[in-house]
């Protein structure tokens, strides 16, 4: 029987830290079995050669060595070493395991280290070793870099893995990654294992969203000739695709620009504010209350504000068209939000078109007794920035958003759209409707990753999506 440790006495785990505040918090959740012992064993040796690995690239391969090993993870060939990146978690551990000077002119120390993979060397160099340390670090040599799905997560111990190449599925003890990862996402990286014990050898920093396994699905049916799994070898010999596909998804989560952005007339997004001087509020609204598709205007005066002598002061309505371009399920498109104040009257709309549209109707309407007085016009990154946490629209939006009646007519038309989905020819799915695509493995796994994707999107949406939805699409779609 293990000698107890004490509260204040040093973590058995190597942390530096005490008890008390290391292993001690974990040890009601966590039992003390021979596979968690050899665990933290591990743990400590690798906090150990971490340290003594890099001193051993910067004395045997030079300093040259990390500037020409980051050239080829970045594919830049003037680019040098930067010890900031956010890529740094993955290049570390992928420069030990699986990079090597590839000519017999590299710039490293010692050109006959030409081939050599660095932890090969050490394990080379290093004949005592600790064997758990050994047997893992060979277990490293051995494991390719791949790309993986998180397919359960077990918050604190561990995750279960599946390669998106081999098909091959891991359990890995990841304790504090596993707390903030997700079932679904993608990661980059290696699984290494020793005893019973498999690790997540390596990952990059940072969330990769599901809907990025559909990029994984088609970089391996252009090198895979559409299989559905490979052997170890051939993701081997992709490595360098990989690393471009991992940098290209990094681009666009990070240092992504706006898109160009439609509405659903496929007009350009451009923010305003139309305002006009008018002769009165009800003149106002007595010749623009046709655009709320309303046969009279009784329904749109009920949260109306009128004066102490019972004359219409103000009134709020939206601007209406029957029918959806893109979405044949909706019964109509909104074009704007109408306003009017005493004698003011305002319009907000999100393209120059409508714009332009409105202030013909307003002519036609109102002529000479209408006078437009200026057109705002706002930044689509201002609004996105307005409508954050703490956003000058945050309070106002999420106010309406609990609405009942708000919450209701965006639950009806999310349960529209996605009923419709399924039949809507999708990009993603290279022009294939999801009922399509699940028909074949690889358009299968697409789909599923898009609805996990849609749920993920629903749960921050104002309302959340119903979570019934993303269930019905799934039964719908043979998903399980």
């Amino acid at each position: 029987m293990s000698e107890k440790v004490g509260r204040n006495e040093p973590c058995p785990c190597g942390s530096g830290k005490k008890f008390k505040h290391c292993c001690l918090l974990g040890a009601a959740a966590v039992p003390e079995g021979p596979e968690n012992l050899a665990w933290k064993r591990l743990r400590r040796l690798l906090d150990e050669w971490q340290r003594d690995m890099l001193r051993f690239v910067s004395n045997v391969y030079g300093q040259a060595a990390f500037d020409e090993s980051w050239r080829y993870f970045v594919s830049d060939g003037e680019a040098a070493f930067d010890p900031q990146s956010r890529h740094i978690q993955l290049f570390m551990p992928w420069l030990y395991h699986c990079w090597s000077p590839d000519s017999a002119d590299t710039r490293v120390r010692d050109p006959a280290l030409h081939g050599a993979v660095p932890t090969a060397e050490y394990l080379k160099r290093k004949k005592r070793l600790d064997p758990l340390l050994r047997e893992y670090l060979e277990s490293c040599l051995a494991a390719h870099l791949s790309v993986f799905e998180i397919v359960r997560v077990d918050p604190g111990r561990g995750l279960r893995l599946r390669d998106l190449f081999t098909g091959a599925e891991h359990e890995v003890s990841e304790r504090s990654a596993s707390a903030m990862m997700r079932e679904g996402e993608i990661v980059f990286g290696q699984v290494a294992q020793t005893r019973g014990i498999a690790l997540l050898e390596t990952c990059q920093a940072f969330v990769i969203p599901p809907i990025w396994k559909i990029e994984v699905i088609r970089l391996r049916q252009h090198h895979c000739a559409d299989a559905a799994t490979v052997g170890p070898e051939r993701v081997r010999q992709i490595e360098a695709a990989l690393l471009d596909l991992y940098h290209e998804i990094a681009e666009r989560l990070f240092e992504r620009k706006l898109p160009a952005m439609q509405n659903t007339d496929g007009e350009p997004i451009s923010l305003r504010r139309v305002v006009f001087d008018v002769p009165s509020a009800q003149h106002a609204f007595d010749a623009l209350k046709h655009l709320a598709l309303c046969d009279t205007g009784d329904e749109l005066l009920h949260d109306a504000v009128r004066d102490s002598e019972g004359r219409l002061a103000r009134v709020r309505f939206s601007w209406l068209k029957q029918g959806n371009q893109k979405n044949p399920g909706w019964d109509n498109t909104v074009l704007g939000s109408i306003a009017i104040d005493g004698t003011r009257l305002a319009v907000e709309v999100n393209s120059e078109a409508r714009e332009n549209a409105f202030r013909a109707i307003v002519a036609g309407a109102l002529g000479q007794r209408a006078r437009h007085r200026a057109t705002e016009i706002s930044s689509l990154e201002q609004m996105l920035g307005e409508a954050r946490p703490g956003g000058a629209a945050a309070g106002g939006s999420a106010a309406l958003a609990e609405l009942p009646e708000v919450k209701a007519k965006i639950a009806e038309m999310m349960e529209k759209h996605y009923a419709g989905w399924v039949s809507q020819k999708l990009p993603a799915l290279g022009g294939r409707t999801p009922l399509e695509a699940v028909a074949d493995p690889a358009g299968r796994e697409a789909v599923d990753a898009l609805v996990l994707q849609i749920e993920r999107d629903g749960e921050r949406m104002a309302p959340p999506l119903d979570p019934e939805i993303a269930r019905r699409l799934r039964q719908r779609l043979g998903l399980s």
